[in-house]
Parts: structure tokens; C-alpha cells; sequence
């Protein structure tokens, strides 16, 4: 347990409760009373041991009830009375015991101005019962005296409550309304009116608090300078009751609760509560903190018995007793069972194990379970690969699971067809919907409980499958559904965790680009992008690579093509079906070819040119040029196993996306700040021209109407900017990850692998800027700085393949100046 956390002395359940208060009714000891949400009433006698229930008295008002406070509200007697706040209705409540139990009356009932939000207590003007002084939401005080309504007054230039208190020495009602502390005195209130015949309606002082309030309360003694405590967000202020700042506190959190305790001394001392903490200050010096266990509402001290001063915390289901400090007997050292143990006796049985295995390993496959009589055949290794010095040196690990082999969890995907499925026209804007259909398989050596799959991919595919079977194998189809979107790769990665075992497997399945592509007639070259890739090998012509992937779906693409066209311009006057021809790879050029995808605007060319032995390119989305680089060098490594690649520019093509990418991230960032203060100059016009409105003298609008057009004109363009640099972004993004995803397939062509993962910029909230500012740091071992240049980027590219790979000449710059002039002349 922690020295700094309340202790539970005593705990009660309670339903919806919003707020308390501690007085005395029976006995000479505290009672909680509790108003919840539900407009229960309950009150609690936390020191009565005579029987099990604490609950003294339920009471329902069928209203939520917004505030509770004990005093002396009635002339006729002493006793203590409850007043109860609902959000339209004021209780005053009497509360007497017969035979035992204890009952309550309902002695004045009063409709308050408006909607309530909260209430304050006090003797005003000297009187000799306490009165109640009730806001509303439209700022309105209303002075309540036992049976009837003193007076009501509105406060001038307030757009919404705040917490409020009774000051007793300086005789006034400290407000908080519209984030500005005031005074006013009790006697200017009553003797103020709303109309031009009486006297004006003046604050004593006020204080611009420049915090929204969240409490407020106020303490005197004999012995103790009367104060004022106003406990905000992130401040807390300490004022004499004559407006006058004694200090000041910055916190380092957001606070929520305010209780001032211990009249007597002459140090002011009080709490605040910040989240799930108590932080206990004297004057302005923090002497103890103390955690707690869950979210409160209220909070407040009661004694009863020899039990004093003992925390009364509130929370929405929950009233908890607590204490501060530590229970000491749960310090004490735990007694220790002391046994003899034979050492000699262990060495000789470890020995024995030991031999044991030894034998077992070298030898048989054959293991005899210690204390069982049946025998179960392991096979761990092949015997004929361990020599027998080397078999003292495993460690056989036996798990036996009944009769099944335990060969963990186990995943198994597979890419299987495409699927076309014909839309209506007046459904769907798309007249062919293409999806891709992926076969999952898990097997586990336990029943498949409360097991999750789930598959992270570019295309709209379902995300996470729960699963719940009695059976150690479970197989499902993903449908990936093929749409227009940025991509940044085909691939589809697969994680199974089991929540049971804790074991976790994955895998992932690539879905073949050409097998979503169709070809086009027209070859581009004069287009944005463009990638050189050498061959060390003699080149192959492109129809044949392409034919050679798409020979198992070539019905399949040719149909898919077909309705495409048939679709898209069928017109039944003026149809003519000659006109449409499907072109064989065959009878296309023999050195070119263009691919368009089903998901992309765009498409790809690739030429090869014979010197030097190259392929080389060509599209307008880099994405896509990426993919199909990466699907054209697996054809060539499938055809010819010891070929080798060269990739000249690859490192500036990184580079500058990496680098364009930062850019499009710091315009992002300065749309969302201009459309912020957008958004702030037209609330402030909101603001003030409701305060206009509300003015008891007419005045023009006309100016802060136009502030308004204005500030409305500039959100609707600071948003028109922000989402075009979010689409930049998404598009950004997907070549950003598509050149890394490239990057990755060429070094681990060279058996290498780099550890900059290209989902490295997706995943998370963070920007990319801060992501490889870490990468930075953590590669090169030294602080990052705040603004990345290329440079940086550049060197750390450089050296973190050198380190894959010795020879950096496979993805080293080179001149291609000859080159583009044997292409220029073959033009």
C-alpha cells in the first residue's frame, strides 16, 4: 500500500450521485446527505452500529437534483433543515425521527426564474436564519427566505453562471458569472432595480479571472484573515474579501473539486482535485498528496464517533469513507518456512537428469515420463545431424497435450480468384464491382477461443473477425473489394492473436498487380514519374513476362475488360459492336506494353531497351509506378534466379517524396491554425453580438454583422484549403509508402533488410516529421535536430544500406546521360 493513498474505511453503494452534504440530525453526529441524478434523496448515518443498513431515509423527487444544502432555514425551530434544488423547483425540508425512524416532511416548496444551476447559503444582512441564494442559467439571482421570495436580480454583462459563495464578513455574494470574479454587496442588491426610477446596480470590485472557474469558497475566523479561494481550470487565486490578490498558484493539471477545511490555526488549508488526485495545500505550499482508485464528483469531511475529520469522497455509483496514511501491520515481513534441503541428495538426482537426457537425445527418440507408466515418442531432431559431443548441449523441452502434436498457432493465407459482379445503373455509379477473394486457415493446438483476426490492407476489406469455436481449426474467405482509392501496395497482412494463450502468428498475402490490370494500346513516355531498372542478365520482352503472370486469369481479365467497355458507352441506338476489339498480347509490340489498373486513373508503360539492358517506366502516379517496378523485377527473378538489379534514382526518388511529404505536413498544420482562429474571431463576434442583444439599450449592429460574414467566409476558405492538403496528403502518402515498400523488396532481392519499415508513416497519430526525427536518433545514435534537411535524410539512407550492404553500387547514383541519348535517337 502507498504512504500517498486514501484508505477505505467504509463504502456504500450509490446509484447516479451528484452531490453531497454533511450535517447533524440525530444523535450529535454527522449524517451524508446525497442527491443523485435520478432525484433520489438519501441520507446515510455512517457512525450507527445498530444495524447493517447505513441508510437512514430514501426519498424521490423525480427530478434530477442539482445541488443539497443543510442549515437553519425555518424560524420556528433549530433543528437542522435540508434545502433540495431541482431544475425547476426549490425544497425546504424538515426532518424528525419517530419510533426510530427517521422521516421527512416537505415544508416550503418554491418555483425558481428560470432553469437552476446552482445555490449558495448564508445569513444574509445579519438574520437570524440562513437564507438561500439560487442562480439561474440566464444569470439571475433569487434571495429565498423560508416561504417566500425576497428579491431577484439579473447580473449585467453575464452570458453564463458560475459557482458562487456568501461572504460573511464583507457581507456580499461573491459571483464567478462570465469568467469575471465580483462582489456585491447585499444591501446594493436589494436596494438596486432593473428600471430607470431606482438606484443602479454597481459591484463592489471585480477581477478578470482569465480562467474558466470550476469552484469557489469562502473562510473566516477570529484567528484566520477572511479569504476568498477561486479554484479554476490551471490557476488557483486566494483573495482578501476586499478584492484585494494575497496569491496566486500555476498547476500542472486540470482541477475539478475545491474543499476549504480547518477554520481553526491561522494558515488557510484546503484541497483540490485534479483527475483521480487529492492535493492538500497550506497557503500556497503543497503538503501532501494522495491518490485514489476512481472519478469523484464531491467531496467533503465528516466525523462521527471517535472517527474525526475522515474523507466523505462522492462518485456517480459509489460514497466511500476514507483516510489518509498507511495501515502498518501490512508492512510487516512475511514469516519465512524455513526447511532443510539436502544438497547432496539434489546434485545426485540433477546428475541423474542429467545422464538421463543425455541418453535419451543421442540415442532413442523415446522418453519415459517421470511418474506415469506409458511411454509417448517425441521426435526432436535428426538423429544422424548430432554428433555425440554436440548432444550434451540441447535442451529438450517436452510438451505433451494429450494425443495432439503441440505445434503452436499456425496461420495460412492465400490469394484465389478475382470476382466481377455487375451493378445496376440507377444503384451505383460503378458498372463493375472487382473484388479479391482470400482464403484464411488457422490451426492451434487448443480450441480456438476468443481468438481476433485481423487484417490491415490499402483496399476496403473487413478489419478485425472475433472468434469463439470449440474446435482447433477455423478457415474464412476476406473479400477485398477493388475501388479507385491511393494504394500503396497490394499486400495483406494477416495477425491472429489468441487472448487465451497469448500466442500471436501472421502472415501476409500479395495480390497479384497484373491480375487487376488490363492493357491499353497508347504507350506513354512523356509522363511525370519515371524508373530505370538494370538487368545483368539478357533481357526478356514484356508481353511475355506479363502473359507468363496472367495465364492462369487471361478469360477472366479479357471479360473483365469487355464489360468494362460494353458498360460504360452501350447505347442501344447507337451500338455498334465492331467497333470494339480486344487486343492479344501477341499482336502487340513485342518491346512495350501499358497496364492499366483496376483501382487507378493512371496507368504504367513498360519499355525495355537493349542498350544498355534495362526496363525502364513511365506513369503519373508514383504509387503506381513503384508497384508495378516491384511486380515486374518478382517476373524477371522468377524467370531467371541469378539475376541482379540496378536502380539508379531510386534514393532521390525517396528522398524528394520523403521531403514533399514534410512540406505538405507543416501546410496542414498552418490550415488547421488559420482555421482555428477562424473559428475563434467568429465566436468572439457571436459573443459580442449577443451582448448587444441583450443590452437594456438598443444599439447598431451593423459592423460586428459584417465581422461575422467575414469570419464565416474565411472558415469556409481556410476549410477548402485544409481538405485539398488532406487529399495531397492521402495521395502523398501512398507514394511516400509505396517507394519504401520498393525499397525494402530491393534490398531484400540482395538477401538484406532494412529495418525502416514502410508502414512506419500510417500507423499511429504522430506526424512524420516527429517519426523520423526518432528514426534519426535511434540510428545514428545522436539528437535529432528540429528542422530535417535532405542532407540528413540523405546520409542516413546512405548509411543505413551501406550497412546492409557492403557493395553499394546496386542502388548507387549514376549518369544516364548516354542513355537518354541512344533512347532519343531509337525515337
Amino acid at each position: 500500500m502507498s504512504l500517498f493513498s486514501t484508505n477505505e474505511f467504509l463504502g456504500v453503494e450509490c446509484v447516479d450521485g451528484f452531490c453531497l452534504a454533511i450535517g447533524r440530525f440525530l444523535n450529535n453526529r454527522d449524517q451524508i446527505v446525497i442527491g443523485s441524478l435520478n432525484g433520489q434523496l438519501s441520507i446515510i448515518d455512517p457512525g450507527n452500529s445498530s444495524g447493517n443498513d447505513p441508510y437512514l431515509l430514501h426519498y424521490s423527487f423525480e427530478q434530477p437534483i442539482i445541488s443539497v444544502a443543510i442549515g437553519r432555514f425555518l424560524t420556528t425551530t433549530d433543528d437542522n433543515c435540508v434545502a433540495v434544488l431541482l431544475i425547476n423547483k426549490l425544497y425546504i425540508c424538515h426532518l424528525y425521527s419517530e419510533d426510530e425512524i427517521l422521516k421527512i416532511t416537505i415544508v416550503n416548496e418554491h418555483n425558481t426564474r428560470g432553469h437552476s444551476f446552482n445555490m449558495c447559503i448564508g445569513q444574509f444582512s445579519r438574520s437570524q436564519t440562513d437564507l438561500l441564494c439560487v442562480q439561474s442559467l440566464n444569470c439571475t439571482l433569487t434571495i429565498y427566505e423560508a416561504e417566500q421570495a425576497l428579491l431577484h436580480q439579473n447580473l449585467p454583462n453575464c452570458l453564463f453562471p458560475g459557482p458562487i459563495a456568501y461572504a460573511v464578513y464583507s457581507e456580499s455574494i461573491i459571483t464567478t458569472s462570465g469568467g469575471v470574479l465580483a462582489s456585491i454587496k447585499y444591501n446594493s442588491l436589494v436596494t438596486a432595480t432593473s428600471g430607470n426610477g431606482g438606484k443602479k446596480f454597481v459591484p463592489d470590485w471585480m477581477f478578470s479571472l482569465g480562467d474558466w472557474p470550476v469552484d469557489l469558497d469562502t473562510i473566516g475566523s477570529p484567528t484566520l484573515q477572511p479569504s476568498i479561494i477561486v479554484l479554476c481550470k490551471r490557476n488557483i487565486y486566494c483573495f482578501t474579501q476586499g478584492g484585494i490578490l494575497r496569491f496566486n498558484i500555476r498547476l500542472q493539471c486540470v482541477a475539478t473539486n475545491l474543499f476549504v477545511y480547518g477554520t481553526e490555526g491561522t494558515f488557510l488549508r484546503y484541497c483540490i482535485a485534479a483527475g483521480r488526485t487529492l492535493l492538500f495545500y497550506a497557503q500556497n505550499v503543497l503538503i501532501w498528496t494522495a491518490n485514489l482508485q476512481f472519478d469523484f464528483v464531491d467531496l467533503n469531511l465528516c466525523s462521527f464517533g471517535e472517527f474525526q475529520c475522515m474523507l466523505t469522497i462522492l462518485s456517480t455509483d459509489r460514497l466511500s469513507i476514507s483516510y489518509l496514511g498507511t495501515e502498518p501491520l501490512l508492512f510487516c515481513l512475511p514469516s519465512v518456512q524455513t526447511r532443510f534441503v539436502d544438497f547432496k541428495e539434489r546434485q545426485a538426482e540433477l546428475q541423474r537428469l542429467e545422464a538421463l537426457i543425455r541418453q535419451h537425445t543421442a540415442g532413442s527418440t523415446s522418453v519415459k515420463l517421470l511418474g506415469g507408466e506409458s511411454r509417448k515418442k517425441f521426435s526432436f531432431l535428426d538423429e544422424k545431424q548430432i554428433s555425440e559431443e554436440e548432444s550434451s548441449s540441447f535442451t529438450v523441452h517436452i510438451v505433451c497435450l494429450d494425443a495432439k502434436e503441440a505445434s503452436g498457432l499456425q496461420l495460412k493465407c492465400s490469394f484465389k480468384r478475382l470476382e466481377t459482379e455487375t451493378n445496376k445503373p440507377e444503384t451505383s455509379d460503378d458498372a463493375v464491382a472487382v473484388s479479391a477473394v482470400i482464403d484464411v486457415t488457422i490451426k492451434d493446438v487448443s480450441m480456438l477461443r476468443d481468438v481476433r483476426l485481423i487484417c490491415y490492407s490499402d483496399f476496403n476489406v473487413q478489419k478485425c473477425v472475433v472468434i469463439n469455436k470449440s474446435s482447433y481449426e477455423y478457415s474464412t474467405t476476406f473479400i477485398v473489394n477493388i475501388s479507385q482509392q491511393n494504394i500503396s501496395s497490394c499486400q495483406c497482412r494477416f495477425f491472429v492473436v489468441s487472448k487465451t494463450t497469448g500466442r500471436i502468428a501472421s502472415c501476409q498475402v500479395d495480390i497479384p498487380l497484373l491480375a487487376l490490370c488490363h492493357k491499353e494500346e497508347t504507350v506513354q513516355r512523356n509522363t511525370t514519374y519515371k524508373l530505370s531498372i538494370k538487368s545483368s542478365d539478357s533481357l526478356q520482352t514484356v508481353p511475355e513476362l506479363f502473359d507468363a503472370s496472367v495465364a492462369y486469369s487471361r478469360s477472366q481479365l479479357l471479360f473483365i475488360t469487355l464489360l468494362l467497355f460494353l458498360i460504360v458507352t452501350f447505347d442501344e441506338n447507337e451500338c455498334n459492336f465492331d467497333e470494339y476489339e480486344i487486343v492479344d498480347s501477341k499482336s502487340a509490340n513485342n518491346g512495350a506494353v501499358a497496364l492499366h489498373p483496376l483501382f487507378s486513373k493512371d496507368s504504367v508503360s513498360v519499355i525495355t531497351t537493349g542498350k544498355p539492358k534495362r526496363y525502364q517506366l513511365f506513369s503519373n502516379s508514383l504509387s503506381l509506378l513503384c508497384m508495378a517496378s516491384e511486380a515486374l523485377m518478382t517476373l524477371i527473378d522468377r524467370n531467371q534466379q541469378s539475376v541482379s538489379f540496378k536502380c539508379p534514382n531510386l534514393i532521390e526518388l525517396v528522398l524528394q517524396n520523403w521531403i514533399s511529404f514534410f512540406e505538405l505536413e507543416k501546410s496542414r498544420v498552418k490550415e488547421e491554425e488559420n482555421l482555428e482562429k477562424a473559428c475563434v474571431q467568429l465566436r468572439g463576434a457571436q459573443a459580442a453580438l449577443l451582448q448587444r442583444l441583450k443590452a437594456p439599450r438598443p444599439s447598431s449592429i451593423s459592423h460586428l454583422g459584417a465581422l461575422m460574414e467575414y469570419a464565416h467566409e474565411q472558415i469556409v476558405k481556410c476549410s477548402e484549403n485544409l481538405l485539398n492538403t488532406e487529399r495531397q496528403l492521402a495521395t502523398a502518402k501512398a507514394s511516400l509508402e509505396s517507394c519504401f515498400h520498393l525499397l525494402s523488396f530491393y534490398m531484400s532481392h540482395s538477401n538484406k533488410k532494412i529495418i525502416i519499415d514502410p508502414y512506419l508513416f500510417s500507423l499511429g497519430r504522430q506526424l512524420t516529421s516527429e517519426r523520423t526525427r526518432w528514426l534519426v536518433e535511434k540510428l545514428t545514435g545522436n539528437e535529432c535536430p528540429n528542422e530535417i534537411s535532405s542532407y540528413l535524410l540523405k546520409s542516413l539512407l546512405y548509411d543505413h544500406c551501406q550497412m546492409l550492404a557492403p557493395v553499394m553500387e546496386n542502388i548507387s547514383e549514376e549518369e544516364e546521360e548516354e542513355a537518354e541519348a541512344e533512347e532519343n535517337a531509337n525515337q
